[in-house]
């Protein structure tokens, strides 16, 4: 999902405080945040799709820096969902319009 727009993102993980998802898939979730992720950490994403709770552990497989100004950086960050669960599957694939 490209360019949606989430009320509520909640990334666990120190030092981020601002998260935005660029794209989210069934395998997987890319977003730019505040503060440098290392790739092969685990984070914990929580918000809610379509009305229902989702929480997944994603795996950093990809990190760079994206925006920069003078008092800010904005980095690149993709991730994959290494062990969905039956629950937030169905919770995602309802949300991207793709029930499996």
């Amino acid at each position: 999902v490209v360019g949606r727009r989430f009320t509520a993102v909640e990334l666990l993980w120190p030092g981020v405080v601002d998260i935005e998802i660029m794209d989210l898939s069934l395998t997987g979730v890319a977003f730019s945040a505040s503060a440098e992720l290392p790739v092969g950490r685990r984070v914990q994403v929580r918000t809610v799709l379509g009305g229902a709770p989702f929480s997944a552990t994603a795996e950093v497989s990809r990190t760079e820096l994206g925006t920069q100004t003078r008092r800010t950086n904005r980095y690149l960050v993709a991730c994959i969902f290494p062990n969905l669960d039956d629950a937030n599957r169905k919770t995602l694939g309802r949300f991207l319009g793709n029930d499996r």
